[in-house]
């Protein structure tokens, strides 16, 4: 009879330890809704950016995005250069960073027709040139 009180009381005991390791581990249900929250999050701070205007240096190729700096104001000519300004409907990134290749090249092709143009050909609604 003495083992049974043992044996009973270690089971009791054991039985105690894992009720408080379920409860403690999950808090929030089954734990799922935090992960759902995170992955929310994550969507809602995707940075979308509409047009970006870059004035042009004057003294760089036309075909490089070094050449160009972020305008946000747009609308602004100045310098002796015929390009001054051009427009990136879609910027691939944060505008105050700079005008990427892809950005330049895609519109040059746009604006040229042709992929290996090098300089824009005229003023268009993306591309502004001295009066």
């Amino acid at each position: 009879m003495a083992s049974l009180k043992i044996n009973l009381k270690g089971a009791i005991t054991v039985f105690a330890l894992c009720l408080i390791g379920t409860v403690s581990a999950a808090p929030n249900g089954n734990g799922d809704e935090k992960e759902k929250e995170k992955k929310e999050v994550k969507a809602e701070t995707v940075k979308v950016f509409s047009e970006a205007w870059f004035s042009y240096n004057g003294t760089g190729d036309q075909d490089d995005p070094a050449s160009y700096m972020y305008n946000p104001s747009g609308g602004g000519c100045s310098g002796n250069t015929q390009l001054c300004e051009i427009r990136i409907a879609a910027p691939s990134q944060d505008p105050e960073e700079g005008l990427t290749e892809d950005d330049l090249k895609s519109l040059l092709v746009q604006e040229t027709g042709n992929p290996n143009a090098t300089q824009f050909s005229g003023p268009s609604s993306n591309v502004h040139f001295q009066p």
